[in-house]
């Protein structure tokens, strides 16, 4: 067992979470282009915008940190949405995020169901996840749209078919200009 302890995120340090933000985003493997100022400046945001940001902490070492917030999941029920869950790689596999993750679990109600998103492309990620009873929900999949698909889309499908539907041109070119 890890002694660690898990304490609120303060305005002191959004910039280490910036930074540790950054090594998460290269770690997944995802594709934010975001800089460690940037991602500091959107950490305390999300503050405002309430979800709950702690730092894991080992000794007197900030060594990960956790995102997270209830959220409605229907009309009685709520789940627990753990956006990001990171441990610097130089603490990894000593069982910090296993121990982590415990009092974070301890917070939810009984029944709720614990929500996190790990990329296709974050192989390790998906093994600890996985090893900790996560199970896959959904898949969810993306294609970029390309200029040839935006100028399909100028003609809406009635338009196509040989019927017109002007409303639906009009919200179809509001869609292509729009920033």
């Amino acid at each position: 067992m890890v002694d660690l302890t898990l304490r609120r995120a303060g305005p002191d340090e959004y910039e280490l979470l910036g930074r540790m933000n950054r090594e998460l985003i290269e770690d997944e493997h995802h594709r934010n282009p975001m800089n460690a100022a940037e991602l500091a400046e959107r950490a305390r945001r999300l503050i405002e915008k309430g979800w709950s940001i702690e730092l894991i902490v080992r000794g007197r070492e900030i060594v990960g940190f956790a995102t997270y917030r209830r959220e409605p999941a229907g009309p009685l029920a709520t789940q627990f949405h753990l956006r990001h869950f990171f441990v610097a790689r130089q603490w990894r596999r000593r069982g910090i995020g296993r121990e982590a993750l415990r009092p974070l679990l301890a917070r939810c109600k009984r029944g709720e169901c614990v929500v996190i998103d790990v990329l296709e492309a974050n192989p390790e990620g998906r093994a600890f996840w996985s090893s900790m009873g996560f199970e896959p929900y959904a898949l969810r999949m993306e294609r970029p749209v390309y200029v040839a698909d935006l100028k399909f889309l100028r003609s809406p499908p009635a338009a196509r078919r040989g019927t017109s539907n002007p409303k639906a041109t009009l919200a179809i070119n509001e869609l292509l200009v729009s920033p």
